[in-house]
């Protein structure tokens, strides 16, 4: 998991697709490691506030970043704000997990 979280935390230009293969094993696996926790919620408010093509890298962004509000729930707030100020710009895809995050508001 560590080399996951060196990759999206990364300044390389990596590939989309490689940025959401990591997401998607984040969202699916989850991150135990409390060491790496804070480098890789950072790392995923860094991608979901970026601008990019593939509407998959911000659902499994979002995703995780919602899985780590269970033990960090300080962070559901932040989360939210960051979805809504995106909505307006974003795909159907980003809207519909935005919304389901921020029901749980």
């Amino acid at each position: 998991m560590a080399a996951l979280v060196k990759i999206a935390e990364s300044d390389f230009p990596y590939h989309q697709a490689v940025i959401r293969g990591v997401f998607r094993a984040l969202d699916k696996v989850g991150l135990d490691d409390e060491s790496l926790q804070g480098r890789a919620i950072d790392a995923a408010f860094r991608w979901l506030a970026g601008n990019h093509e593939q509407t998959a890298v911000y659902a499994f962004t979002m995703g995780f970043l919602e899985q780590m509000c269970k033990p960090y729930p300080e962070l559901l707030p932040e989360l939210c704000d960051e979805i809504a100020r995106q909505m307006p710009y974003r795909t159907v895809g980003f809207k519909s997990r935005g919304r389901k995050i921020l029901a749980k508001r």
